[in-house]
């Protein structure tokens, strides 16, 4: 029987055993993640009997609207399938309680960026809507100091041409 909930700390191996299958990310790369960026309580899986064969990491974040006024969203990261369980549905069900789950969480919106174009026409699939980035930063783990977790992100003018992301 599937289930759709949060993760539980016991949970973290397979957690971490699903990120290497589907993104191929060394295990201190994921180490460092779950240490600084994410708490096991923001990661959803599908439980498929006692088998974690998807994730998705519910990270906070906001946007700032012109007015100033700061809109809270929900990040979505990592979502991945085992890929022997591919095409069963799970990460669309999970993004439908994803969703949910934000609502419920205060997000007046969900943020996913797709790990490959090959991917738009999934999420297109799934109900999303498209939107552009200008640039993608990269931060160098060495360059982190003390407790980054949600991280900080700060207000530009109204008609500044200054764009920025954030990133790990």
């Amino acid at each position: 029987m599937i289930t759709i909930r949060t993760a539980a700390p016991e949970e973290l191996p397979q957690l971490r055993d699903l990120w290497r299958k589907c993104f191929g990310d060394p295990g201190a790369y994921v180490d460092i993640f779950f240490q600084k960026f994410c708490s096991i309580d923001q990661v959803l899986v599908v439980d498929d009997d006692g088998e974690v064969d998807s994730m998705a990491a519910m990270l906070p974040g906001a946007i700032q609207l012109p007015d100033g006024t700061e809109v809270p969203v929900g990040y979505v990261y990592a979502l991945a399938t085992n890929p022997y369980m591919q095409g069963k549905g799970h990460a669309r069900q999970l993004l439908r309680y994803a969703d949910d789950f934000l609502q419920k969480r205060g997000d007046k919106a969900m943020v996913l960026v797709p790990a490959s174009p090959s991917l738009h026409r999934f999420f297109e699939a799934v109900g999303m809507d498209e939107c552009f980035a200008t640039r993608k930063v990269e931060i160098l783990t060495s360059a982190l100091s003390g407790d980054t977790g949600g991280g900080v992100m700060t207000p530009v003018p109204p008609g500044s041409t200054t764009r920025f992301g954030r990133g790990i």
